[in-house]
Order: C-alpha cells, then sequence, then structure tokens
C-alpha cells in the first residue's frame, strides 16, 4: 500500500498499514487562476503542514467568515501540528475579470496555535470542531490529537466585543487515538461537551468513543459515557437524527461495531438519540445492506448533513476504498446517501451512479441560490491495486430534490478537507457559495494549502 493513498487522508496508522513512497502531487494552480467555470482560484495560506479539517467560521465576531484550519496528520512526517485562522474578508481582488473584485482591506494577521514557538511541537493533530464551550459569546475550538487526546483554544472576549484567541491549547489528556471530535451537551446539564471518535491501537481492534464532559470554569473531565465499542472510527458529527431539527443527537463513523455485550456487526456508523435528557450510552448500528465480511466494508472517512427544514433526516456518508484490501470493498466505496424513516437510516439515491473509488471528505453549503443544501467532494483517482494519480473536486447542486453534478475539477490535489460558505460576503450579487478545499503536499508532512475557489461573474 503506496503512501499516497495514505496521505489523501492522513489516518494511516488509524485505519490501515504503512507502506513504501508513492509519487509527489503536480504543484497547485497559481493564484487568480479561472480554474473551473464561474469560480477563481486564489491560495490564501504559504505551504505548511498537510490540512486535516477546515471550517468557515467567524472566530472574532467581526461579522465577517474565517477560515479556521487543523494540520498535522498521523502519517510519517506530519507530526507537525498546528491550529491556525485565516482571517477574513477573502475577497475577489481588483484586476481580475469579476463583478465580485473588490478592493482588498487590510488583513489581520493569521493566527497560529500551539506551534513550535509555543513548545507545541510534535503534535499529530486530527480533526477541529468549533462552539462556545465555556458560554462567554466567543468560539473556542477544540482539536483532536492522533498521538492521544485533544486540545481545547479558549477564546477571550476583547475590546468592542471582539475575540481573540490565546497562543497555547489547554490539553484534554488521553492515551488513545482521537481522530475527530464533535461539539454538543451530552448529559443535558445545560454545558456543552466534546465527543471524540478514538481509534485503537491495531487496524482490527475496538474502542468506546469518547466524551469530555464541560465540568465549568473551563474545565472538561474524561468520561467513559458510551458503552458500545467501534472499530475504525475516524469521524463524528453531530446531527438530529430523531427528526426534531435539534442537531443534539451523535453519529460515529465506523467500520464494525460491537454493542454492550453483545456479537460484532458490520456496520457503517452508530448514532445515538436522544430521549429527553441526555445521549445513551448504547447506540444504533447503521449497515449497508448486503455486507457481513468486515473487510468488504468501505471506510467512513466522513459524514455530511443534507436535511432540509421540516423534512426527515439525511445524511451524505462518504465511504472510501482507500484502504480496501479487496475489490468487494472498492467497489462498495461511494457517496452514499440515507434518510431517517423513524427506524433506521435507510439508503437513498440522490447521487445518482458515481463511480466506485477514492472518495474523500466532503461538506455542504449554499452553491447556487436556492433553499436547499448543495454538496461537494473529494476523489482520488485510480482503481483497485492501481497507484492513484491527481484528484478531482466534485461539486453537486440540488434540482428538485435530487443532485446533479455540476462541475468535475480535474487537479492534481489531494484532497482533505472542504468547506463551502460565503466567504465574502457577496451572496446576492454571486447568487451562491464559494468552496474552500484544504489539501495534502508533499510525503514529509509540508506544502498543505488552502485553496479558495471565490465565485467570479465575468464581466
Amino acid at each position: 500500500m503506496n503512501i499516497v493513498r495514505r496521505r489523501a487522508l492522513g489516518l494511516g496508522p488509524l485505519l490501515a498499514a504503512c507502506g513504501g513512497p508513492g509519487p509527489h502531487p503536480a504543484p497547485p494552480p497559481s493564484a487568480g487562476t479561472a480554474a473551473m467555470a464561474g469560480f477563481i482560484e486564489l491560495v490564501p495560506d504559504q505551504a505548511h503542514g498537510n490540512v486535516m479539517s477546515v471550517e468557515a467560521v467567524d472566530m472574532n465576531n467581526d461579522s465577517v467568515l474565517d477560515l479556521v484550519v487543523s494540520r498535522g496528520g498521523a502519517d510519517a512526517g506530519e507530526r507537525n501540528g498546528q491550529v491556525e485562522v485565516l482571517y477574513g474578508p477573502h475577497v475577489v481582488p481588483m484586476g481580475l475579470p469579476c463583478r465580485e473584485a473588490t478592493p482588498a482591506t487590510p488583513a489581520l494577521p493569521r493566527w497560529e496555535g500551539c506551534t513550535q514557538a509555543h513548545g507545541c511541537s510534535g503534535r499529530a493533530y486530527s480533526k477541529l470542531a468549533v462552539g462556545d464551550l465555556d458560554d462567554d459569546g466567543c468560539r473556542d475550538i477544540v482539536v483532536g490529537d492522533f498521538g492521544g487526546g485533544a486540545f481545547v483554544f479558549f477564546a477571550d472576549k476583547v475590546a468592542q466585543g471582539r475575540c481573540e484567541l490565546p497562543a497555547k491549547g489547554v490539553e484534554l489528556p488521553e492515551t488513545r487515538v482521537v481522530g475527530d471530535v464533535a461539539i454538543t451537551d451530552v448529559d443535558a446539564d445545560g454545558k456543552l461537551d466534546i465527543v471524540a471518535a478514538r481509534g485503537a491501537p491495531s487496524a482490527s481492534g475496538m474502542v468506546e468513543p469518547g466524551a469530555y464532559l464541560n465540568q465549568g470554569g473551563r474545565r472538561f473531565a474524561a468520561q467513559d459515557w458510551f458503552a458500545d465499542e467501534l472499530r475504525q472510527s475516524a469521524d463524528v458529527i453531530a446531527v438530529a437524527l430523531d427528526g426534531d431539527g435539534a442537531r443534539d443527537d451523535v453519529l460515529f463513523g465506523a467500520r464494525q461495531v460491537r454493542a454492550a455485550g453483545g456479537s460484532s456487526e458490520v456496520a457503517w456508523g452508530m448514532g445515538y438519540r436522544r430521549s429527553g435528557g441526555a445521549l445513551p450510552a448504547n447506540g444504533q448500528p447503521f449497515k449497508l445492506a448486503g455486507v457481513t465480511e468486515p473487510e468488504d466494508m468501505p471506510f467512513n472517512v466522513g459524514m455530511v448533513d443534507l436535511s432540509r427544514r421540516g423534512a426527515a433526516p439525511e445524511l451524505a456518508v462518504v465511504l472510501s476504498g482507500n484502504w480496501c484490501s479487496n475489490r468487494a470493498c472498492f467497489e462498495r466505496s461511494l457517496v452514499r446517501t440515507f434518510s431517517w424513516n423513524g427506524q433506521t437510516m435507510q439508503p437513498t439515491t440522490h447521487f445518482g451512479a458515481l463511480p466506485a473509488g477514492r472518495w474523500l471528505p466532503g461538506s455542504v453549503g449554499a452553491i447556487n441560490a436556492d433553499d436547499v443544501v448543495d454538496a461537494a467532494f473529494g476523489r482520488a483517482s485510480g482503481d483497485y491495486a492501481h497507484t492513484e494519480g491527481p484528484g478531482w473536486l466534485h461539486l453537486f447542486q440540488s434540482a428538485s430534490g435530487s443532485y446533479q453534478q455540476t462541475v468535475e475539477l480535474p487537479e492534481a490535489y489531494f484532497i482533505r478537507a472542504i468547506a463551502v460558505a460565503d466567504l465574502n460576503g457577496d451572496g446576492a450579487a454571486s447568487a451562491g457559495g464559494d468552496v474552500v478545499v484544504g489539501t495534502a503536499g508533499e510525503v514529509g508532512g509540508n506544502g498543505g494549502r488552502i485553496h479558495a475557489f471565490l465565485r467570479c461573474t465575468p464581466r
């Protein structure tokens, strides 16, 4: 298994065994190129560590979206973890042939947390989540660590109601791998807690999901809240599984699950639905029809919420063939959609006939101007048992309850993270959102970039 296949997600030690070297991706397009119709590509950062996740959030309370990025990964050479904020606005600069072109405003300096200068070198950061954990009106950042545990960066209120992040995070100690985190009120006490997708020391091992309960005063306590065990769980999402519209249930990705006191089952996820209070200790497995052998189950690398207001909860689940050891696993590797039918998550067909392959994490947001969410996903090329080449960015826009692929952008991107948002606040002018892609660079763990595809209406 070559290292490029693993580098596409940075989850190698969590999901698969290490292998030999692979080819390096080609350089990204230069800033300001018309990489795909209707968009201009900008690269707002220099090459740093490989990107694990990216979120578009207003971090300093100035009503402008910023880009929150975690860099790291668990592969060899990637233990140079860093959390950063690329402050907005991110605009189409003057001089480019777009109606959205805007005079540049003085940019705030990029915030960097837990770098080598802060005594935090050697961290293998995974994915992050953003929320106001201490209820002070400022959004905080929590990021998982493949080396074990998580870190929280608590923002402080400063002049004019703005928020400022510290240089160093507060460590939440843990011996087990944390591949992803989410924020929700686990114990229904009114305070936001942290849940973690955890990995076992070996690829075949199983371990309970993690929970850090909010004690107040910026203190969190690790709690053995969930009783089930999951295998190769690398993602978690807070979602409205029960159809009440509140995204306060939790769904962990998996490849195999074992309920407390029961036998193991092949499943793509384990959901925990509230019933008027705290999250339950025991979850509900969600299965893929016809898959009974663990090695035939693709790897769940991402879940995004497609739910529309007033409709049944619906998810897109990204099942990747990156680490499949047999053809049966690879041929089931798709972006699949599931809808809640009152009892379980049943498959739907919104994305139609997509090719099986090395699908990568995605995101949802308003790419067009309608009231139904759109979606973006990455995919590495190469079929089963072949080294992958350049990857793709796929955009899907919703239409009459289904999704139609509008753009397939072939580029040498090894996509790890995607966000969809209106970065420059020009929604009316551009009639849609912008797409942000975080990529991995060279084998040594450097060269990861943020690529912002901003809406561009030709003059």
